[in-house]
């Protein structure tokens, strides 16, 4: 105990003697003193840093939840090109056959596609394309005669040409 005692007094002993040197003493202590001011400036700094950086992260985890719960409204151009490259874009998919079209959230599929399959996987990946709030599946396979959107047009112009007279008939 007591040569600890006396190891600790001559290790104060020596600071004290090189810090108060009548002849060097001075810069010493400025020296040591600006070492002193510029790590605890370094340590504030980099607090700081990392002190924005946790704010930031912090925002944006909330922004993000945010944006997941309340998705924003896509307009309707935006929309159609996120369907394209996100439902459509794979190979297998004949995006080429296939017209998309988007009004108010609802995406409005049409063209032909020879598997009754493919145009369910179709309908299936257009609806599942974030902001896309329903889809209007027009889409119809080669042996249907004709397309599911103009069958009522088609039944209405017939029954329109049953109704007219023979040419040279003269209606009354």
């Amino acid at each position: 105990m007591r040569l600890r005692s006396m190891l600790f007094g001559a290790a104060v002993g020596a600071v004290l003697a090189y810090l108060f040197d009548p002849e060097q003493g001075r810069g010493r202590r400025s020296r040591l003193r600006d070492q002193a001011m510029a790590t605890a400036r370094r340590s504030s700094d980099g607090l700081e840093r990392q002190g924005r950086y946790l704010a930031g992260t912090a925002v944006g985890s909330i922004l993000e939840a945010r944006s997941r719960l309340l998705p924003r409204p896509v307009d309707d151009a935006t929309l159609v090109d996120r369907i394209r490259s996100e439902a459509l874009g794979d190979a297998h998919i004949p995006a080429g056959e296939i017209n998309v079209e988007a009004a108010n959230g609802i995406a409005t599929l049409r063209g032909e596609l020879k598997d009754p399959a493919l145009i369910a996987e179709v309908v299936e990946r257009v609806g599942a394309v974030p902001g896309v709030l329903g889809v209007e599946n027009l889409l119809h396979t080669p042996a249907e005669e004709p397309a599911r959107n103009k069958r009522a047009a088609i039944r209405a112009s017939e029954r329109a040409a049953d109704t007219t007279p023979p040419t040279g008939e003269a209606i009354e």
